[in-house]
Order: C-alpha cells, then structure tokens, then sequence
C-alpha cells in the first residue's frame, strides 16, 4: 500500500493535510476533495505538475485511487496497477 499512497502523494505533493479539524489522512482528504472522481484531480494537483498533460495526471490519479480501495478485493496487484500505469491512454484530440 505504501507504494500507492505515493502515487497520490506525487500528485498532491503531501503525506497528510491540515483542515479545521485537525490532520486527515491523504486518502480521506483526496476522496474528499475529488469525490473520487478522476477529473476532479485538478482540484488537488501540486502546481508544480501544471506542464504534465492533465490526461496523465488523471490516469495516474485513477490508477492511485484503485489501488487505496477500501475493499482488499477490489484493489489491483502491485503487477496490474504497474500494468495500468504502463497502458497510458491516449491524449484526447483537439478539434
């Protein structure tokens, strides 16, 4: 799991974040913050990212998300997750 969570904490940048309430963990505040919807990761990318293609940052985030399911048996292998992020989708065309 460990290796997961880093795939989150690369498109956040953070371990944990500080809210009125106190320190939430990562997942929570991404599910949070997203409504685990991949394309509300623009809500949480690290600034920093804004030059990697937002179709990237999106496939990482859902791969990321997969692999942190509450429910062991939805969660993919360390092998099909890595198969996943492998499979990058391609960019959607501009018309």
């Amino acid at each position: 799991m460990l290796t997961q969570l880093r795939l989150i904490k690369r498109v956040t940048c953070t371990v944990s974040v500080w809210l009125v309430w106190g320190w939430v963990d990562i997942v929570q505040w991404v599910r949070k913050m997203t409504d685990g919807n991949k394309e509300g990761v623009v809500q949480i990318l690290d600034p920093r990212l804004s030059t990697v293609p937002i179709h990237e940052v999106m496939h990482l985030f859902y791969v990321g998300m997969l692999c942190v399911e509450e429910q062991a048996v939805e969660c993919p292998t360390m092998r099909e997750a890595v198969q996943m992020l492998t499979e990058l989708p391609k960019p959607p065309s501009c018309w």
